[in-house]
């Protein structure tokens, strides 16, 4: 026999409703409407019926579902770094675009079988969408005509909702499911196909590392982040030891520094570049530090096709670059509420700066070099991380 509890859980004062509760698993439907406090309250109550003297639960667990959350949330955050005790299952989408469909399928859908948004964009019913079986024909279909974009992405594109702090950058166009990769990307080891670190400077250094690979598509391998600390630091507690790893022994390197970087400090006559070399790298200077030319470069290649697959291409492990396509590198509100053309320095740009500079290199043709250490012109063929301690 069981026993079920249905209980509302609306805000903060409910808590108190969990916490005398002694459960063996909980339902909670809609989670992105219930408060954190309350989820962790529900967890900390599980596993404590039957009790122990009666020979414990032979289960326990919670499931909640819910519609994506918005961008920024404590959901979202929860979501996308789970605790190690969490599994995270994730529904198809129910909608596709014409470039979705066609990746995913092999082949391109029926042109008629389009249905526009509000904003006359065409999409197409998701072949391997959840339950399909079991709902009408025109279940979906019914659903798109007058949507808004926001409701789209939502209720049928499974994605999160857009936060209110201004437009995503590259908002029209990455588009996840077609240019994250299924898998990690492993490097080739060749002269010809150099590594390309876009480096972002200042007290919170950033690198992106991409590498033009055999099908001309350019490919996001790695980024490194880090908070308050120099170049040279950076440089020898996070950047040496990454590409002391083997997937990376017999690459070739090129860097690719914020052009700012040249500039001569006050004290001491160095510059962020000049410790960039003298760390053994070859550097090359991108072609222009504007926002607008920088964000554009990105672009080009995001809405470029190489025999019908993407020409820009990421690594699923570099998950704070991929915040920042999703949501997190966005546009500025003025004080009017109005969005500027500059895009926002926040925790999220400094990646996306170290990727555009990469890219603008790449796209210009660069050959790389050897990382060298100091004077030496000749290293051996396999890099020991002790050569940088």
């Amino acid at each position: 026999m069981s026993e079920f509890i249905y209980m509302g859980m609306d805000d903060s004062t409910d808590v108190k409703k969990v916490l005398s509760l002694e459960l063996t698993g909980c339902y909670g439907n809609e989670m992105r409407e219930l408060r954190p406090d309350i989820v962790d309250g529900l967890l900390m109550r599980l596993r404590r019926y039957p009790s122990k003297k009666d020979g414990g639960p032979s289960w326990s667990g919670a499931i909640f579902d819910t519609n994506p959350p918005d961008e920024s949330t404590w959901l979202q955050e929860r979501l996308e770094n789970p605790p190690e005790n969490w599994d995270i299952y994730k529904q198809p989408p129910a909608i596709l675009s014409l470039e979705e469909y066609t990746n995913q399928e092999g082949h391109e859908p029926d042109y008629d079988a389009g249905i526009y948004d509000s904003e006359g964009i065409r999409w197409y019913v998701n072949p391997r969408a959840d339950n399909l079986e079991n709902l009408d024909p025109e279940y979906y279909r019914a659903l798109v005509p007058g949507k808004s974009v926001d409701y789209i992405r939502v209720y049928l594109r499974a994605l999160y909702g857009r936060s209110l702090s201004g437009l995503p950058v590259y908002d029209k166009s990455f588009n996840e499911n077609f240019h994250v990769a299924d898998n990690n990307l492993i490097p080739l080891k060749s002269p010809e196909h150099p590594i390309i670190i876009g480096q972002d400077l200042g007290r919170t250094p950033a690198a992106v590392l991409i590498q033009r690979n055999a099908h001309g598509q350019l490919v996001v391998l790695d980024e490194l982040n880090s908070v308050n600390m120099g170049i040279e630091t950076f440089i020898n507690t996070k950047l040496m030891p990454l590409l002391s790893r083997d997937e990376y022994l017999g690459c070739t390197f090129v860097v690719a520094p914020d052009p700012a970087g040249w500039a001569k400090q006050q004290i001491g006559e160095i510059s962020p570049v000049d410790v960039i070399k003298r760390a053994g790298f070859k550097v090359v200077r991108p072609v222009s530090n504007t926002p607008e030319v920088r964000v554009e470069a990105v672009e080009r290649v995001l809405l470029r096709h190489v025999d019908g697959k993407p020409a820009f291409v990421v690594n699923p492990r570099c998950k704070e670059l991929l915040k920042g396509f999703r949501y997190g590198y966005r546009y500025k509100l003025n004080r009017q509420g109005r969005q500027d053309d500059t895009p926002d320095k926040n925790e999220w740009s400094h990646g996306a700066d170290a990727c555009q500079y990469a890219v603008m290199v790449a796209e210009a043709g660069v050959s790389g070099g050897v990382l060298n250490r100091g004077p030496r012109t000749v290293v051996p063929a396999a890099i020991s991380s002790s050569a940088w301690t």
